[in-house]
């Protein structure tokens, strides 16, 4: 008679500039990252993978390398609060609390040894009671064997805001020598009958000061905003990332060593609000240095980037773009990314495909992934890629359980083998006792028959 052995799973799981011009652009060239595909997960908020099987290719031997597994415990929002994963070698598992408004304030990761839980790390979250998701405090501990001991993932966002609310200063502190230090600035002013900021300035400090000195950063400064809306609630470091969201910008000057030295224009789509073209411009308004537009191109939300460049190595104004940076990232019916690519053009040349990714999706009937292939495109091949793959267990509503770990008891969940080809509809003694002995995946667990 074959006999089935169970083994627990656990996993981790987480909720070049140019040459300096004599001016305030700076060129984007060589700058774009690589292999920026996002992940999307399920649409549907209360519907939750009981498990996950995730497979890395192996280029050389043309196959999928051995799975890692990991299972998961919700919370009846839908948050993960406990993940677990058996990558082969180690288990590891994450375990995380959630505020009011599901943001993570703590998580804590232990490693089994020798049948024990041994601690690892820690992290805590404190957040800004008016922008609930934006943390003010971030720490990290690590477990030296005899106690916890603050690390280098530790972060502090100080905020301060005037009489009205509005946010007027951030000052974000990193650990350097054995301290936090004030690293970077953000100072906004307001303009007193409007209420509405009218100008920006970010600042960086020299570590190790004892008292921060601090340096406008690139020397520019911007002022005389105008806005389509704000709420006053600005944590960004740049205006120019102030085309979405709840504050918009309309146009500022740009001062560069105190000193005007050009523009921010941002003209929004009506059709498609979320659609914008930002243009930097020189001293003269209509001469453009920089534009960036974003533009949606299908009705499953699919957007392209394009970011073009009008100045030379010196820093001088040019009529045709002299750089090009084209990026296209395709959605399908669910909203989730199915393909990205990123041209790059100079002057007078045909664009070159730089990077590209695909993603194939297999759904279930309620539009939740079963199965997920990640493709990266080698420029030197032409072709593209297996990177990784992903098979998901059983969903089940978060919201009508405790936990999906309880539920999964209950389950009549699939068996698969070590390949994610499915094998048996459900784990049944009858199921188990028919196959050929080996190694096969169930419920997010390794099962040995033989």
């Amino acid at each position: 008679m074959k006999q089935v052995y169970i083994f627990t799973l656990c996993t981790l799981v987480c909720a070049g500039a140019a040459a300096k011009p004599a001016s305030h652009f700076k060129s984007l060239k060589s700058s774009a990252p690589r292999h920026s595909i996002t992940r999307a997960e399920s649409k549907t908020p209360v519907w939750r993978p009981e498990s996950t099987t995730d497979y890395m290719y192996d280029a050389e031997e043309g196959d999928w390398m051995e799975p890692m597994f990991t299972t998961f415990q919700y919370d009846n929002r839908g948050n993960v609060i406990c993940a677990e994963t058996d990558d082969g070698y180690t288990i590891t598992r994450v375990v995380s609390t959630y505020d009011d408004n599901n943001q993570v304030i703590f998580t804590e990761t232990t490693v089994m040894e020798d049948d024990e839980w041994m601690p690892e790390s820690r992290r805590t979250y404190v957040y800004d009671p008016v922008l609930t998701s934006y943390y003010t405090e971030r720490k990290g501990y690590s477990w030296n064997g005899a106690e916890w001991e603050e690390n280098y993932f530790n972060e502090t966002n100080a905020i301060t805001r005037d009489e009205k609310g509005n946010i007027t200063e951030i000052v974000k502190s990193l650990p350097f020598g054995g301290a936090m230090v004030p690293a970077y600035k953000s100072v906004w002013t307001y303009d007193a009958e409007s209420g509405k900021p009218v100008a920006f300035e970010y600042f960086t400090n020299t570590f190790g000061e004892s008292t921060p000195e601090w340096e406008l950063y690139n020397s520019t400064s911007y002022r005389n905003m105008t806005w389509a809306f704000t709420d006053g609630q600005i944590t960004v470091s740049s205006p120019t990332e102030l085309v979405e969201g709840e504050n918009r910008l309309l146009s500022c000057e740009v001062y560069y060593d105190g000193e005007p030295d050009g523009h921010i224009v941002v003209e929004y789509d009506e059709t498609n609000p979320g659609d914008y073209t930002l243009s930097e411009t020189f001293a003269d308004i209509t001469q453009i240095g920089r534009s960036e537009k974003r533009e949606t191109i299908d009705a499953n939300g699919s957007t392209r980037v394009t970011v073009s460049e009008y100045f030379d190595e010196e820093g001088n104004p040019t009529e045709e773009p002299t750089y090009q940076m084209i990026h296209t990232t395709t959605l399908d019916e669910h909203g989730n990314i199915v393909a990205e690519d990123m041209y790059e053009a100079y002057a007078d040349e045909e664009p070159m495909l730089m990077d590209a990714s695909q993603v194939e999706y297999t759904y279930d009937e309620n539009g939740n992934p079963q199965e997920v292939v990640y493709s990266f495109y080698d420029v030197d091949l032409e072709e593209y890629i297996p990177d990784s793959r992903t098979v998901y267990g059983s969903y089940l509503d978060a919201t009508g359980v405790s936990s999906v770990a309880a539920a999964v008891k209950n389950a009549a969940a699939p068996v698969y083998n070590l390949q994610g080809v499915m094998v048996a509809p459900a784990a049944t003694p009858e199921a188990l006792r028919s196959l050929p002995a080996g190694l096969y995946i169930t419920s997010g667990r390794k099962i040995s028959v033989k």
